[in-house]
């Protein structure tokens, strides 16, 4: 029987995944099966939570993002894995609405 909360072949887009809350819900959304397109604003945080995500078996970039900025987000969606889901973990104040889809 296969798991409850399968991502299998999905792609998760997480946000602020260069610190802790982010980085789990990265790591939690490859164990189940979902290759992971990590972001945040220090291209070395994301990177190292990429290097988990891939050593789990799973496909992971990373790209440095701060979503204040909508071209930044832009870049973001058109990443190389195209996203099917979307966890923001955004820590901070003054978020601006900048997701157009």
């Amino acid at each position: 029987m296969g798991s409850l909360f399968s991502l299998q072949n999905k792609v998760a887009i997480v946000t602020g995944a260069g610190k802790e809350t982010g980085t789990t819900i990265a790591l939690e959304m490859a164990t189940a099966g979902a290759d992971v397109v990590v972001a945040a604003r220090t291209a070395g945080d994301v990177e190292a939570a990429a290097q988990d995500i891939r050593a789990l078996g799973r496909r992971s970039i990373s790209v440095p993002t701060d979503v204040r900025e909508a071209e930044q987000v832009d870049i973001l969606i058109e990443s190389e894995l195209p996203p099917r889901i979307w966890a923001w973990s955004r820590h901070g104040s003054g978020t601006k609405a900048c997701v157009r889809m």
